[in-house]
């Protein structure tokens, strides 16, 4: 037992499975990337997969301003159909 804690293919496994991953997933949340990609990455590649998420630009969050799109879409799909619907009904009272 002390021989595997002394070993040091053991601290590298360590590092490979259990610590990578753990890594990856707090750069990729701080810059605001997929957690579960670069779990499975960092799991996978280890210290490649860090030094790939390090090296990359932090990312905006483009929820808002895609939410807000979708909004305003919607509106304006609503107020065309509220104009159709008054226009067919104006040509159907005439």
């Amino acid at each position: 037992m002390i021989d595997l804690l002394t070993d040091s293919l053991f601290f590298i496994f360590l590092f490979w499975v259990f610590i990578s991953p753990v890594i990856c997933f707090f750069l990729a949340r701080s810059r605001n990337r997929s957690t579960l990609f670069w779990v499975i990455a960092g799991f996978v590649f280890g210290l490649i997969s860090i030094i790939m998420l390090y090296l990359l630009p932090k990312l905006e969050k483009k929820y808002y301003a895609d939410n807000q799109d979708r909004v305003d879409s919607k509106i304006k799909m609503y107020e065309h159909i509220k104009e159709f619907t008054e226009s067919k009904q104006n040509q159907h009272n005439k």
